[in-house]
Parts: structure tokens; sequence; C-alpha cells
């Protein structure tokens, strides 16, 4: 049996990527500090910041893909609770205010200054922001092992509708779009962000109810063709299975297509998670499916969710029983609406999943999961 020191050593010899999580979120609303590393604890926990550079270090990542998350204005209307948390979180309530993409962009230098706070506090492996793939080969390369960020971006109601704001992001060393989110947003339609029986939705939020069978309208199909040509992955997350559809017809697998953190729907049958015709597509394209870190989205609602580093290792046999094997990626979403499984809390847990994995898989297919499998498509469809 592999033990957890043994499978740190093992996992430092390697590279480790998580594809989608959200320190941004936390660091410029809710003014948290990316250099201080907080307890992790268990639960549904909004206002702590899970991935700090501490964790980070600890947890032996990387690369760090830093999703740029602005909260959508129907928020407001779709839950209440947002409401008086705005009137006590002054970034909040002024991402709500605010043009989505003017947040965006000071969203995205407000993290690299957080970013550059952290590296004077760390004693440990500083975090490097990476804007190209000029950028990217010095820096994995670089024997101080320095924890890569690349910025990313979840929700295109982050351009507002403007498609030049999308050449902004993408030449401010954005590598990744995830085209839809929770509503609407002009560029691709959206299922349900949250799952079926969350207890937020008890509480009356997330009401709204999306419309499956709506596909990429044209400004979603001019987005996706110059992203195509520019060199930006496009992340089919949190997009209707039409959308997705379209999306493929226009890649003719051409580019490495992402769904940067789902499950797989021969677990949990949700038009969230990758379907039979998403991992056929994305092995096609020989694109990623990043498995999420939540149960939820896992198996679904499950009274038992101490044991997920089991469920987060049966999705990806399910995946390599469809042949995805070359396509398996990690796709926490830490500091999302997430609820982290209890033995996976936060960056630093990451080799018990590292354990697991050398448990239930060969030394070869561990390196391609945790990070080997991100890094091929991330060169090959990143700005060429």
């Amino acid at each position: 049996m592999t033990t957890l020191e043994e499978a740190r050593n093992w996992q430092s010899e390697g590279a480790v990527v998580d594809l989608h999580a959200h320190p941004a979120l936390k660091t410029e609303i809710l003014r948290l500090k990316f250099w201080k590393r907080a307890a992790a604890g268990k639960g549904f926990a909004p206002t702590r910041l899970r991935t700090s550079l501490p964790s980070l270090d600890a947890g032996g990542v990387n690369v760090l893909f830093s999703s740029i998350h602005v909260p959508e204005r129907k928020l407001r209307d779709d839950c209440w609770l947002v409401r008086p948390v705005s009137w006590v979180t002054p970034g909040l309530a002024k991402a709500l205010k605010g043009d989505p993409f003017e947040v965006t962009c000071n969203m995205l230098t407000g993290f690299e200054s957080a970013v550059a706070e952290a590296n004077r506090h760390t004693t440990g492996r500083k975090a490097v922001i990476v804007r190209s793939q000029a950028e990217l080969e010095p820096a994995l390369a670089d024997p101080t092992r320095p924890i890569v960020v690349l910025h990313s971006v979840e929700g295109a109601h982050s351009l507002g509708g403007i498609l030049v704001n999308l050449r902004a992001l993408f030449d401010q060393g954005v590598c990744l779009l995830t085209l839809a989110h929770f509503y609407p947003n002009g560029v691709s339609p959206p299922v349900a962000g949250v799952p079926r029986d969350h207890f937020i939705r008890k509480l009356g939020c997330f009401r709204w109810k999306p419309d499956l069978e709506a596909t990429l309208p044209p400004l979603g199909q001019s987005v996706v063709e110059a992203m195509l040509e520019w060199g930006m992955l496009v992340d089919l997350t949190h997009t209707t299975p039409p959308a997705r559809r379209r999306v493929y017809e226009i890649n003719h697998g051409h580019r490495p297509l992402v769904l940067s953190h789902v499950g797989t729907t021969r677990l949990f049958d949700d038009p969230m998670n990758a379907s039979p015709t998403d991992v056929e597509a994305i092995v096609q394209c020989q694109g990623l499916i990043g498995v999420i870190f939540m149960t939820d989205w896992l198996i679904g609602p499950h009274p038992a969710k101490a044991d997920t580093l089991a469920q987060i290792v049966a999705t990806i046999r399910a995946l390599v029983d469809q042949g995805a094997e070359d396509c398996i990626a990690l796709g926490s979403d830490f500091d999302g609406l997430t609820d982290p499984p209890d033995d996976l809390r936060e960056p630093a847990d990451l080799p018990r999943l590292t354990q697991a994995l050398l448990e239930a898989f060969t030394p070869e297919q561990g390196r391609k999961f945790l990070g080997q499998n991100a890094l091929r498509a991330l060169r090959a469809g990143w700005g060429r």
C-alpha cells in the first residue's frame, strides 16, 4: 500500500495541474489574503479561502488555472441571500453593479497584485503569472519550481456582449473561457449550475429554470470561432447539450476542447456532466475533462460524503472505461459555490488523491490524470 509520504514524493516528480479554482473570487470580493493559509474546515464555507499560496505549495500543485468569475446580476433576483450579503460586502455590491467586462479586468489585475503580495510573504515556493505560451515553458522548467498561475474566465457575461472584449482578455493572458455559467449571457445557454438538492435551493434560491434545448446563438458562434482561431481554450462546462454539440461541429476536432469541472453521466445523469457524446467528442479533439471535487456532481445527493476520494476515483475509472484516459484531468472548483469533500478540503490535501490514484491505476496513468494530459492540451490549444 502506498503511504501518504510516498505519494508526496512520487507526486513531486511529475506535474500537478488544477484546471479550475477561484482564489480571485475570494481575494477580490472578500478581500481575503492569498498569502495566508486558514483552516480549511468542513462543509460549505463561502467566506473561507481554500486556494491559498501556502496550501497550493503544500499540495504540490505546479499549475493553477485561476478562474476569474464576476457574480451575475440576476443573482440578486434568483437568490435573495445575495442582497443582504452585498449590503455588508462592498466588493460583492460593486461587482454586481459594475460593468462586467471592467469588473473582470479589475479582478484579473487585482489577483495579480495578490500573487505579488503572497510572493513577498512566502517562505516556500513562489507563484508566477504566465500570460502566453512563450512564457509557459521557461516557467515550467524553472528549477525553483514556481507555481504557474494561468488566467481563465468563467462565464461569457464578462464580455458584456461585445466581441472585441474577448480579444482584450486574450491579450491580457486569458488562456481559457468558460462560455456559460448560471444564466443566459448572449453567448451560451446554461444548464442548472447548482445541484438540484443543494441546501441553498431549499432556502428559496436558484429557482430559475434553464432551457436545456437552447443552442449556441450567433454571438456565441462568433466567440467560439474567434477563440479557436486565436488559440484560447473553449470550456463547455455549464453549457447545454445542444450548445456543446454545436461547438463540436464548429471545431471539427481541430482544437482541444475542455470540460473543466464536471462528473460523468455514467455515475450521475445530469446535463452538467459529461455524457457519452461529450466524452467521444473530447477524445476526438484530444481535449480535457476535469473531474470536479464535489459529491453532488459526482454521484448526486448522498448522505455519506466522507469517502469522496473513492467517488473521484470511480469517476476517473468510468471515463477510462469510455476511452478517455488521455483526456482526464483535475478541476477542483475550490472556492466556487461548492461543498468540497471532507477528505479533500483544500489543495494541501491533494497527496491523498495521489495516494488513491496510485492504488487504483498505474503510475503512468496517475501522471496523466494529475497533470500530463492538462499540459499537453494547454500546449496544443493555447495561442497557436
